[in-house]
């Protein structure tokens, strides 16, 4: 008896097929109504009425292909907003809108932008990074990203590339969670040839972090440690506490237990206990390991207050 096949959770030449449906749907209506114009300015006089007939049913048409994609671009902030707040009903108003054609290419990709943002939030991450690698393959079509000048923002181009950079964030970070190192490695390269602002070099420095750890380069992960730790203090508070930690982790294993002990509690005091699930949301497993590990007493000891009162005193910075 054959078992049946499982279909894949996400075809990667879906998007393609509708970028095709899209352009070929709003290429024919183009093409139709050039006709038109052709055939009303070559009609004769008494052929009037009918060559008028005809251009107003071309731009009947045209606004209702229109109608759709100006619909889709105005749900697209509120389903943004669903998934960040985790709610039920993102899923399903994602899918319709996706359903919906034809669109505009970029609205396209902004809502296939939006489903890798889901699925990554589900922790879907074969699925979140099957999305991220399509959308990107279609992405250098949507702005240049070889053009020396640097994007303003609010065009088309800075659009293109914020979405591009947050793409293969996320993809670094479902390879990490997959385990694929090489993929990894791979699209570190490519974000470390984007112009990052402040948050996504944040977030890079993180997930590098991780990638290193997870080859065993403690050595690397201690590196400039001192401005590791500057920026981590300027992070939201789960990422900066799993920056910490991960620290902690890679100076335990190159046998320097005073900087660890002196990470750890610094840990302590940035991530509480209720905050460990964030941690472990932002997909950083060795992070809420480090956190319960190792040497307790900085959680209970009655004079942690701030990070800055708490100087590292022992053994060097290995920088």
């Amino acid at each position: 008896m054959h078992r049946p096949v499982a279909k894949p959770a996400f075809d990667p030449h879906r998007i393609r097929r509708e970028l095709t449906i899209d352009a070929t749907v709003r290429g024919t209506v183009l093409i139709t109504a050039a006709a038109a114009i052709l055939i009303a300015s070559a009609a004769e006089p008494e052929q009037g009425p009918l060559t008028w007939w005809l251009l107003l049913l071309v731009v009947g048409v045209w606004m209702l292909i229109s109608g759709p994609n100006a619909k889709v671009v105005r749900q697209i902030p509120p389903i943004t907003d669903m998934i960040a707040a985790g709610r039920a009903s993102a899923g399903p108003t994602l899918a319709a809108a996706i359903r919906r054609r034809p669109l505009v290419r970029a609205v396209r990709l902004a809502l296939y932008h939006r489903l890798a943002m889901l699925r990554h939030r589900q922790r879907r991450y074969a699925e979140s990074a099957m999305i991220c690698h399509a959308v990107l393959v279609e992405c250098p079509k949507l702005s240049d990203q070889s053009s020396p000048t640097p994007t303003r923002p609010g065009t088309s181009a800075h659009t293109g590339e914020r979405m591009r950079i947050h793409l293969l964030l996320m993809l670094v970070e479902a390879r990490l969670s997959l385990g694929d190192l090489m993929g990894v490695y791979v699209t570190l390269v490519e974000l470390h040839r984007h112009k990052l602002n402040l948050l996504e070099l944040m977030q890079l420095q993180a997930l590098q972090t991780r990638y290193e750890l997870a080859c065993g380069y403690t050595d690397r992960a201690l590196e400039r440690v001192r401005e590791k730790v500057r920026l981590a203090e300027v992070m939201p508070v789960a990422l900066g506490g799993a920056m910490h930690a991960m620290l902690a982790a890679a100076a335990r294993q190159q046998n320097q237990p005073d900087l660890a002990h002196w990470l750890r509690r610094r840990t302590a005091m940035l991530v509480s206990h209720e905050q460990r699930s964030l941690i472990t949301g932002l997909g950083y497993p060795i992070a809420t390991q480090a956190v319960g590990a190792g040497d307790d007493r900085a959680s209970h000891d009655p004079g942690d207050r701030d990070p800055e009162d708490m100087p590292y005193t022992g053994g060097s910075w290995n920088t």
